[in-house]
């Protein structure tokens, strides 16, 4: 499927991966495929420590080309395959034969779409193009639930940084926390 045009608001989940350099933040956005029945992954962002880091000019360059890939009809899912085994010179400490073991930044950054792309239809599976409620760590927050449990989710959420609409970064202004995404209206104040 080719994208054209970027819509101006998109769905997405984020998988969290602790690296040797820090947690990295892999948030995968998703449009619909009437073709296919499916949301296929068509824009990848990453986000780790403090801006301006190396690591995170080399992320930010990764997203870039794979989300531009995935736009021309590339497989998101088989561009992150290309990413496994990367290793880097300081990796996760464990055994060498552990699947799950973070090997760099590019290693994680391909198990990061890979999760979030193989979990994503499936946590959509009741969900319509519509959304129905607020997503949070891969889980949709539905409106039958208590408020005081929603309340405690989105909490949850914003003390970890993300979004609990869309999954991206939160930034502090004006004394509440607001999400950076631009087609995101979320605001700790309300």
């Amino acid at each position: 499927m080719k994208v054209e045009h970027r819509p101006p608001a998109l769905e997405g989940a984020t998988k969290v991966i602790r690296t040797s350099c820090g947690n990295l933040y892999v948030t995968c956005n998703f449009i619909f495929d009437k073709d296919e029945g499916e949301y296929k992954a068509i824009e990848v962002f990453f986000n780790m420590g403090k801006a301006g880091s190396c690591q995170n000019s080399y992320l930010y360059s990764l997203a870039i080309t794979l989300s531009q890939a995935a736009r021309a009809g590339a497989d998101m899912r088989t561009l992150a395959h290309k990413l496994l085994g990367i290793i880097c010179p300081k990796p996760e400490p464990g055994e060498p034969s552990d699947a799950s073991r973070v090997l760099s930044c590019a290693d994680a950054a391909g198990k990061g779409i890979i999760y979030v792309i193989d979990n994503y239809n499936e946590i959509n599976k009741d969900v319509t193009i519509k959304k129905k409620g607020l997503s949070l760590n891969n889980k949709t927050i539905k409106e039958d639930i208590s408020p005081i449990e929603k309340q405690k989710r989105v909490k949850e959420a914003v003390m970890s940084g993300i979004c609990p609409l869309c999954g991206g970064q939160l930034l502090k202004r004006s004394g509440c926390e607001e999400c950076a995404n631009p087609a995101c209206d979320f605001s700790e104040c309300g």
